[in-house]
């Protein structure tokens, strides 16, 4: 027979438990020691380091053995890391993803440090357009920036993203130029929609949402689209990329609800498919955090 102690700890909604046991007849001999090791015991985040893929944590400055930056250079960027505990990974790409990604079937290329820079300043701009309970309830683990990825799908270029919500990893792949901020932009609220479908309901489908489209309509992934530019060619849809699929027509729905307000008032106006999908997504932003209600939607910058 055995004689156990058991440590549980809990952090927000992730729980841990820590078993300590030795045979019963030596617990005695044990007890002190066991005790002082359940006192020492700490619960806090956990981050790899994307130098090195060691083990850091959020009150370090720097991997204690690469010595890579624990925070982006950005301060409002890296006071957003701290607060929400959400690691910004912008070096050394596919030693991080291969402690999350299987079979190394996700590759990123790291963009040059300005761009690096230049970008951190947009971001941060764009994630501080959500009030707090929403970050807390999406709990991401880390934003990746990057120039370029490659998946299964292909390479994606310049201004968009992935979302790889089975470990909460964004990855923000951008152009070598900015001039193109409203689309790079765009891609981050995009793949935050990609986000919270996932953790919704664990499932990117939504039958309902294929009702609000024009009659006869039918996606398909299949169709070559080079462009995520907003526009007004097709009937119900805010650009060619809506056109792929329910996930990705919600996402730049979201996306472009926020950084083209104006430009989305005018389409609704006068598509009645347009309009309906923008309500659609409004309900779902506020049935997953009521705080992106209206109020929230108003005071966003035209």
């Amino acid at each position: 027979p055995i004689q156990m102690l058991v440590l549980f700890a809990a952090r927000g909604h992730k729980n841990a438990a820590v078993v300590l046991e030795v045979p019963a007849d030596r617990w005695k001999e044990h007890e002190k020691e066991l005790n002082r090791l359940a006192e020492a015991l700490q619960v806090g985040k956990v981050w790899i380091c994307s130098g090195c893929a060691n083990v850091v944590t959020p009150d370090m400055k720097a991997c204690p053995t690469c010595k890579t930056a624990v925070y982006p250079s950005d301060p409002d960027l890296a006071e957003f890391s701290r607060k929400y505990e959400t690691q910004i990974v912008t070096t050394s790409l596919e030693t991080y993803l291969k402690c999350y990604v299987p079979y190394g079937s996700v590759k990123a290329t790291p963009a040059a440090p300005k761009v690096v820079e230049d970008y951190s300043i947009l971001l941060s701009e764009e994630v501080a357009k959500y009030p707090e309970t929403f970050w807390r309830k999406l709990d991401l683990e880390s934003l990746i920036i990057c120039s370029t990825v490659i998946s299964a799908r292909g390479e994606i270029g310049a201004g968009g993203g992935l979302t790889l919500t089975r470990h909460a990893i964004l990855l923000l792949p951008h152009s070598e130029v900015l001039d193109v901020q409203k689309s790079s932009r765009q891609a981050v609220h995009h793949e935050l929609l990609h986000a919270i479908d996932q953790k919704d309901n664990g499932t990117m489908e939504d039958a309902d949402w294929s009702k609000l489209n024009p009659w006869g309509f039918e996606y398909d992934s299949k169709r070559a689209f080079d462009t995520w530019q907003f526009n007004d060619y097709y009937k119900g849809f805010v650009s060619n990329y809506c056109r792929n699929n329910i996930a990705d027509d919600k996402a730049e729905y979201f996306g472009y609800m926020l950084v083209f307000k104006g430009r989305m008032k005018a389409r609704a106006e006068k598509d009645r498919n347009v309009a309906k999908k923008v309500a659609r997504v409004k309900q779902l932003a506020t049935d997953y955090c009521p705080a992106l209600d209206e109020k929230w939607w108003a005071a966003l910058d035209p």
